[in-house]
């Protein structure tokens, strides 16, 4: 059960689409081949299954000034001025629900993104940044038994960081 959790706490901000609705937002951007290197953690080595390096598939649109992310059920929305972007959202996750005597863990996860769109003849092809999440038990949790473990936390509070580059994989449709 824990197991299970841990990779819905890292996993959740960047789940594949492939078999969701589909309906994009704005303008869509097209489809981008995502490579993340792990560049900081004060979660610990390996802490929640991380990895030195992971890729993933997001889908990007637009409309105006909001930039949408998509790759989970639902399109998270951000910002973009020029060919600058960014997105910050949070998700609590139940790891151990309540029971007698015990309040449970609830960790909040914060996913933060910044990077830059590159564009070619007025397309976006590609994008820069970094992709954070940052991790801690909400007021009243008791997440001790993640502390200290394979697959669990160094400490509560903490971050992952990464530097991620992408490439288009599908253009927008016309």
């Amino acid at each position: 059960m824990r197991n299970a959790t841990v990779l819905v706490l890292l996993g959740l901000g960047c789940a594949d689409m492939r078999g969701h609705d589909g309906r994009v937002p704005g303008e869509p951007l097209g489809t981008f081949h995502v490579t993340a290197a792990l560049e900081a953690s004060s979660c610990g080595p390996g802490a929640l299954g991380s990895t030195p390096s992971w890729e993933f598939d997001v889908k990007l649109s637009r409309d105006g000034s909001r930039l949408f992310w998509l790759n989970g059920a639902a399109p998270v929305e951000g910002h973009v001025d020029g060919q600058s972007f960014g997105f910050s959202t949070t998700v609590n996750v139940e790891v151990e629900p309540a029971r007698t005597g015990r309040p449970g863990c609830l960790i909040e996860r914060m996913d933060s993104a910044a990077g830059t769109l590159e564009v070619t003849k007025g397309q976006v092809t590609g994008f820069d940044g970094t992709l954070d999440y940052a991790y801690s038990a909400t007021t009243g949790s008791d997440c001790s038994s993640l502390l200290g473990v394979s697959g669990g936390f160094a400490a509560l509070p903490c971050s992952l960081g990464y530097a991620m580059a992408a490439e288009q994989t599908e253009p927008a449709p016309d």
